[in-house]
């Protein structure tokens, strides 16, 4: 059977198949709050003629039976007889090959130097909160200064400035003027588009009183790692430079980056460490507007592989912790992204990874996956502006 044939025909079963079945489910779903767009961040609804990555895997669908599920699941419109799916707006790039990071700069540290990097203000007195940390049993409220490095990313109409913002991703504050987030967080697509950082907030709804003196900080500049690839995902993670320096108080201070060798060389497995958001508590559910807190314990690495290695959309290795509970059922979510994933040592938090990805939500053997933050600490340093 030809390739045109081929896509004929399974472009007919899609077809039978969206009319079975009227969930609209994900597969390895970037942890944003709610797609700005139907197709979401990175992906563009087209005819799945011109879809270069659907097309390969369709003429290879005896080596890949998730293909027809996968088509009905993206399928976005049609444009005649022929379904229109999300597709990968980079047309599924291959994505640079791991390197290891060289063996100079951060990987020689042991401690923060502030004389060596001035910028990033704030790590010399990091990871510090008002409340002690206890074990978190299931998904709940967070107490007013818990997180202070917690930010809401806000985005804005450019069509509509006059619209509130959207709180739709989160990040960590880890310096006077640097936010880590996601970098799938900051490429999106169509008229909302990053403006702000929200710092000090409990509850993102203003006519709540919780007690907090949230802070909007308009952003300089958006710095995404340069080997970013959206699918298969890989080096999900962004700087954002603010444009002016945050002022520290009881409920705003940064996290403490990794610099401690002992911390960066932790594979982390069976520790379990702390996320925050103001994300969904389940799956395409309402994002919460109160901040939640979660702890999850992390799972090494290849047992993360097997457990992803039917989904060719993303990539398990050196460069992220998987993190979550076999049976499912607790998890970061959609509006998480970009928010930090927390490890407590001798008094202090680290920030040792950043939501990015995972199927669904708190799907049982389905961990989510987090950017290791250790993996890029000479970019961050590098780039920290």
């Amino acid at each position: 059977m030809g390739p045109n044939q081929l896509i004929s025909s399974l472009m007919q079963l899609a077809f039978i198949l969206l009319f079975c079945y009227s969930s609209v489910e994900a597969w390895a779903t970037p942890r944003t709050i709610r797609q700005i767009s139907k197709c979401g961040s990175n992906t563009e609804c087209v005819n799945i003629r011109k879809c270069k990555y659907i097309i390969e895997r369709l003429q290879n669908k005896e080596k890949d039976p998730t293909i027809i599920e996968d088509v009905r699941k993206s399928t976005c419109g049609f444009e005649g007889r022929d379904p229109k799916v999300c597709c990968p707006t980079a047309s599924r790039p291959k994505p640079p090959p791991y390197q290891q990071p060289p063996t100079d700069s951060t990987n020689n540290l042991d401690a923060f130097d502030l004389n060596r990097y001035p910028k990033l203000r704030g790590q010399e007195k990091c990871g510090i909160t008002g409340i002690l940390p206890n074990r978190i049993v299931g998904g709940r409220n967070a107490s007013l200064g818990a997180w202070p490095w917690m930010t809401a990313l806000g985005y804005k109409d450019v069509r509509r400035q006059h619209v509130p913002p959207q709180f739709l991703c989160g990040g960590a504050l880890v310096s006077t003027s640097h936010v880590i987030t996601a970098a799938h967080c900051i490429k999106t697509t169509g008229t909302w588009q990053l403006n702000l950082v929200r710092v000090g907030d409990l509850h993102l709804d203003p006519k709540v009183y919780d007690g907090a003196s949230p802070v909007d900080i308009v952003i300089a500049e958006k710095i995404i790692h340069p080997g970013y690839v959206a699918a298969p995902v890989s080096n999900d993670i962004a700087i954002l430079r603010l444009s002016k320096q945050v002022q520290f108080t009881n409920l705003i201070k940064p996290i403490c980056l990794p610099f401690r060798k002992d911390i960066r060389k932790n594979s982390l497995v069976n520790y379990e460490p702390y996320v925050a958001g103001w994300g969904a508590t389940s799956w395409n559910g309402p994002d919460n507007k109160h901040l939640q807190e979660v702890q999850v314990p992390v799972v090494a690495t290849e047992e993360c592989k097997i457990n992803y290695k039917s989904r060719q959309d993303a990539i398990i290795d050196q460069r992220v912790l998987c993190a979550g509970y076999r049976d499912g059922g607790k998890d970061s979510c959609q509006g998480d992204s970009g928010g930090p994933l927390m490890y407590f040592k001798d008094g202090a938090f680290y920030l040792v990874g950043v939501v990015s990805f995972g199927l669904k939500c708190a799907e049982p053997g389905y961990p989510g996956v987090y950017t290791r933050v250790s993996e890029f600490m000479d970019w961050i340093v590098s780039n920290a502006k």
